[in-house]
């Protein structure tokens, strides 16, 4: 592979950044709360919730989070505003409401706590090895001193439908996707996939498709061939932004954690998501999945990244 020049690093970078500041004026003009942490500096305060909204009365006894207290006053809010679903109590985000409440299943997803069961996809968080350093923890390739952090949970947003069979079948549903870390310190900013499933359209199958910044995998890139390109992503990505506590009460012995920077890429995915998935009419899904991958494929500052 031919070695990237410091000029092309740099133009990476400024890419980046225009990218990123792109990405914060879309998330403004949905209601979100850009992210602390988007000049680059760490934060570790998972607690405090920033969204309440100061002209309204909360009843902090009888409502776990500001959105559960507006949907039950019938209240006019922005949903994709995942803040506004963290709990007065804790700062922990509910995930599961906040999927639910915009249209979507959040499923756990390990590699190494996965199965197939009656032809049907299995996962769950792999809890086990939380304090596993090769699975869960930091570290820094010898040869590039390169940094990263290991991470073996995810949570996916997948979008619902009220037709089971076509929940059964995880290709044929878009999904959204973001890293969890059992240490608050491992909540990296991580640009994952934008699935866009495959479709039954003319009498033959057309092929998922999965999508993601230009800029994101050329950065990653050149973190692996170049020591400009090691040095930017030590210096940008290599250290959390703005770490948020999950809500799991299924294990209160364990914290997770996910970064509300990249929670932010994902609210704004889903948004993007039910613009084309407008309702649940399963005669029109092969119309919306084809409509769904026309769209990515417009982005200009997306690629296919299709296998």
């Amino acid at each position: 592979m031919i070695k990237k020049s410091i000029v092309a690093m740099l133009a990476v970078a400024v890419l980046s950044l225009s990218t990123v500041n792109a990405f914060a004026a879309e998330a403004g003009v949905l209601g979100l709360k850009p992210s602390a942490n988007q000049s680059g500096q760490s934060s570790t305060d998972t607690t405090a919730n920033k969204e309440v909204q100061s002209d309204i009365q909360y009843d902090t006894g009888k409502y776990q989070y500001p959105a559960q207290q507006l949907i039950a006053e019938g209240r006019q809010f922005d949903k994709y505003n995942w803040r506004l679903y963290q709990r007065f109590a804790d700062g922990q985000f509910t995930y599961t409401d906040w999927a639910r409440d915009n249209g979507f299943v959040a499923d756990e997803l390990s590699d190494n706590n996965s199965s197939i069961e009656n032809n049907v996809f299995i996962s769950h968080f792999n809890l086990k090895d939380w304090n596993n350093p090769y699975l869960n923890g930091p570290f820094t390739w010898d040869d590039t001193g390169k940094k990263e952090f290991s991470t073996d949970n995810r949570i996916v947003f997948r979008k619902k439908v009220s037709d089971e069979s076509i929940m059964k079948d995880r290709t044929l549903t878009p999904r959204v996707s973001i890293e969890v870390a059992f240490d608050p310190q491992g909540c990296w900013e991580e640009h994952n996939e934008i699935y866009t499933p495959m479709y039954f359209m003319n009498g033959y199958w057309h092929k998922h498709a999965t999508f993601n910044e230009k800029w994101w995998i050329d950065a990653k890139e050149a973190s692996f061939i170049t020591k400009e390109g090691v040095n930017w992503w030590n210096e940008n990505i290599a250290h959390p932004k703005d770490p948020i506590q999950l809500y799991y009460p299924e294990r209160p012995d364990l914290k997770l954690y996910i970064s509300g920077f990249n929670m932010d890429r994902v609210a704004l995915h889903c948004h993007y998501i039910n613009n084309v998935y407008t309702d649940d009419n399963p005669n029109l899904i092969a119309e919306r999945a084809k409509k769904l991958q026309e769209f990515y494929f417009s982005l200009p500052e997306f690629i296919n990244t299709t296998i």
